[in-house]
């Protein structure tokens, strides 16, 4: 990825992202946009195809069908992920 585009690109993803993540605290919202980022990158898409065996435009379904289900979990509360690393007593 270009470093000229990274800031027009977090404010687009955050954008796009907003109407799903409004309620969460800020924390949450963050480490969802970066997921997103990570899902819609050119690694992800390469690793999926190459090492998931899908073509391109499996792989694209894949991180859209990726991106869903984090968003799904997230309006329906199931956001155990910080709790289960806190019980865990990893202070990441």
């Amino acid at each position: 990825m270009r470093t000229g585009t990274i800031i027009e690109r977090r404010q687009d993803f955050s954008a796009a992202l907003a109407p799903k993540l409004e309620a969460l605290p800020n924390a949450q919202r963050k480490k969802i946009e970066a997921l997103a980022h990570l899902l819609y990158s050119a690694c992800a898409w390469e690793v999926v195809k190459d090492y998931g065996g899908l073509d391109g435009t499996q792989a694209g379904e894949a991180a859209s069908w990726a991106l869903e289900l984090i968003l799904s979990a997230i309006s329906s509360g199931e956001t155990a992920a910080d709790a289960t690393i806190a019980a865990k007593g990893d202070g990441r």
